[in-house]
């Protein structure tokens, strides 16, 4: 079982990951109190002493998202050159389990934040990661300060990212990648 002195900043790790495997796994609606602290191994109330409300639990998530996001472009270690910024866009993409989860939490909390916003709140913590990240790209590529631009190479990586959760058994990473090649100037 899980301690309970633990810090909270450690446990909202925990819960933040064990958040992601239910929304990847099972869905939204899996975000329950009692599913997301049996996931995490900790006591219900131990959940909601610190996450009074499941928008809570979701913001935790998409903090861990944009977390997870930032830290791996940040990561990158080739200086700004178009090389990089093909290597951040593809760090946006869903090209493995752990990128499919928080795209798949991504879309979720995207879908409801159209209605609620509180979630709207949570789906801009990623949002705002992958848009600083497409103007650092374009930049990258001599191509920024052209918003056209940059809301195409928004769309476009929506649009693989949706392409690859939602068609996965007729679009590998490797279609994704050439597709993003296509589209990014020579």
């Amino acid at each position: 079982m899980f301690e309970a002195t633990i810090d909270k900043s450690a446990r909202e790790a925990v819960v933040a990951a064990a958040a992601l495997r239910l929304i990847a796994r099972d869905g939204d609606a899996a975000l329950t109190v009692r599913r997301v602290a049996a996931e995490a191994r900790i006591p219900p109330t131990s959940l909601r002493d610190q996450f009074p409300s499941q928008n809570a639990v979701r913001e935790a998530m998409m903090r861990a998202v944009a977390g997870r996001l930032q830290g791996r472009i940040d990561a990158l270690s080739a200086p700004a050159t178009a090389q990089w910024g093909r290597a951040a866009l593809m760090e946006l993409l869903p090209l493995d389990p752990q990128r499919r989860q928080e795209a798949i939490a991504a879309i979720y909390v995207g879908a409801a934040a159209l209605h609620d916003p509180a979630r709207r709140a949570a789906w801009k913590l990623v949002d705002d990661v992958v848009r600083e990240t497409c103007v650092r790209a374009l930049d990258s590529m001599g191509l920024g300060g052209n918003p056209a631009r940059l809301d195409q190479l928004r769309s476009t990586v929506d649009g693989l990212t949706r392409q690859l959760l939602l068609q996965a058994d007729d679009r590998s990473p490797a279609w994704g990648a050439a597709v993003l090649d296509r589209m990014l100037p020579s």
